[in-house]
């Protein structure tokens, strides 16, 4: 398997930094020293893991099947405002799921396939795997290199995951589309439906191979947040437009507590931080949040 992404031809109009000289940066301006969704991996971030058993699907619409040990794979979307820990907490469950993560800023899964050390993490036996693609290439078109590199790689990573759950980790669109993209990826709306497109097709692929997988569907939770309140919609995002803010994370956290652990929602206590008003709408948002 190629185990790094090529930058796509101009005939397509696609761009994605590939750690090549020349190739165009992938995302908004650099946060936190560079360790965004597009930056290469930075060996001192920190890295962690965890898998889940057995699939089962009615936990993706809020069942009532419970994941304690959790590896979360994945970049800065993941990392930013330690999700995976939030997460935990927001679960409510005593004890509280273990997580761990691997990820590095600007990772992508071709990158951790490639690395033996995530081969050995993967092989810890967890409960659930949760696997997070860098924020644009699942909504690059069928047959583009990054994409199809992408799904081989999902695949690689759910077969080295013995028999734990294997979880998508479905993102958002970009705030106001992808400026680097824009006839792909013109707003919020088209970029989220061909995030959506793609992760059903990672998730086809996995199925096809003999292995469930279910898919957080948060980039579905952003979207009904947007139709229901586009200020608070707009305060979910970092500043660049692209990265979570902590109350994206906060309802990334929520999505996840439902997918994995078939958490009522309702019953979450709202953290002091957040507004009655807009933990109300965060979480309706995650609880009618549907996969494609």
């Amino acid at each position: 398997m190629q185990r790094f992404l090529t930058v796509l031809g101009v005939a397509l109009g696609l761009s994605l930094a590939c750690g090549e000289p020349g190739a165009a940066p992938l995302d908004l301006a650099p946060l936190d020293g560079g360790l965004t969704d597009a930056a290469p991996l930075d060996a001192g971030v920190e890295d962690a893991g965890d898998d889940m058993s057995a699939p089962d699907a009615s936990m993706e619409d809020g069942g009532t099947g419970s994941a304690a040990r959790i590896l979360f794979v994945g970049n800065s979307y993941t990392f930013y405002n330690d999700l995976p820990e939030l997460y935990a907490t927001t679960t409510g469950l005593a004890p509280a799921p273990e997580v761990d993560e691997v990820t590095g800023g600007g990772r992508r899964l071709v990158q951790h396939a490639a690395d033996p050390g995530v081969a050995e993490r993967l092989a810890e036996g967890r409960d659930a795997v949760v696997l997070q693609e860098q924020s644009q290439i699942p909504g690059f078109p069928a047959g583009n290199s990054d994409r199809d590199a992408s799904i081989e790689a999902a695949l690689e990573l759910a077969g080295a995951a013995g028999d734990a759950r294997v979880v998508l980790y479905l993102t958002w669109g970009r705030q106001r589309g992808d400026d680097r993209n824009p006839a792909l990826f013109p707003d919020f709306e088209a970029m989220q439906d061909r995030l959506d497109e793609g992760y059903a097709a990672m998730r086809d692929a996995i199925e096809g191979a003999g292995r469930e997988a279910t898919i957080a569907p948060v980039g579905d939770a952003f979207r009904r947040v947007r139709a229901r309140d586009m200020a608070l919609f707009d305060r979910l995002y970092a500043s660049d437009g692209s990265h979570p803010s902590p109350l994206g994370s906060q309802l990334a956290a929520l999505v996840f507590a439902r997918t994995l652990n078939g958490v009522d929602l309702a019953s979450v206590p709202r953290p002091e931080s957040v507004p009655a008003p807009d933990w109300d709408v965060l979480v309706a948002a995650a609880t009618a949040a549907q996969s494609p």
